[in-house]
């Protein structure tokens, strides 16, 4: 049952950033207070979902491509992409991976160079 609520939490706490994000709503006292009631965690999760979507649009109007393309190219559902640009995707890293090498440029970055992580200077 626990996990059920933290689960619809969750989603909640999507749809409130969706919208806020998506009408550039003013905040006011109510909405403030629901958006103060989120994790930190799922917070910083959506932000990144948004980040991953946002990068990939950008490289897909660089690129002249669309949605469709980029779905032809990954042989996925055109609705696969469109939940993926609407910021509402959990990500993995193998789907990353498989976008990153259509598009031929990094999605995401991890802070850090290889020889700093393994101490080589």
């Amino acid at each position: 049952m626990f996990s059920c609520y933290l689960e619809y939490e969750y989603v909640c706490s999507i749809y409130l950033k969706t919208a806020i994000r998506l009408t550039d709503m003013k905040r006011n006292a109510m909405l403030e207070a629901i958006r103060k009631k989120i994790p930190p965690e799922i917070d910083i999760e959506i932000d990144l979902s948004f980040d991953i979507a946002d990068r990939i649009d950008y490289l897909l109007q660089l690129r002249g491509l669309t949605h469709i393309d980029l779905a032809a190219r990954l042989g996925v559902e055109v609705n696969d992409v469109c939940q993926w640009l609407r910021g509402l995707y959990n990500f993995d890293l193998e789907t990353i991976a498989k976008i990153q090498t259509v598009l031929g440029e990094p999605i995401i970055e991890v802070v850090g160079h290889k020889k700093e992580l393994d101490g080589d200077e």
